[in-house]
C-alpha cells in the first residue's frame, strides 16, 4: 500500500506517455523505472533490493491504474471513483488525501 501511494506521488511528477526515466528515492531505497506503454499511458517498474521487492504499476492516460505489489498481488484503480482493490490482499479503498478510507 505504501508503494501505491508513493506511484502515486511519483505519476504527479512526470506526464502520462513521458520519454523513459528513472529516479532512486533515498529516503526508501527504492528504484523507479518508467517508460511509455501501448495503452497511450505509461509503466512503472519499482524496486527495493534492500527489501527484495518488485512492483509494476500501468497508468492509462485517462488515470486509471493497475499492476502487481511488492508480494505480487494484482491490483487496480480507478481514477473516476477513486477506488482501489488488492484482489490478493482484499484490500478495498475509496477517496483521496486524508478522506481516504481502506478496508
Amino acid at each position: 500500500m505504501k508503494y501505491l501511494m508513493l506511484i502515486w506521488l511519483l505519476v504527479a511528477s512526470f506526464p502520462l506517455n513521458a520519454e523513459s526515466g528513472s529516479y532512486f528515492d533515498p529516503n526508501t531505497g527504492s528504484y523507479y523505472n518508467w517508460a511509455p506503454n501501448i495503452q497511450n499511458g505509461t509503466t512503472v517498474h519499482g524496486s527495493n533490493p534492500g527489501a527484495g521487492s518488485l512492483w509494476t504499476t500501468h497508468i492509462k492516460a485517462d488515470g486509471d491504474m493497475h499492476g502487481t505489489d511488492s508480494d505480487m498481488n494484482p491490483w487496480t484503480y480507478n481514477s473516476d471513483t477513486s477506488y482501489y482493490f488488492n484482489y490478493g490482499t482484499g484490500t478495498m479503498c475509496y477517496g483521496a488525501g486524508d478522506l481516504r478510507q481502506c478496508y
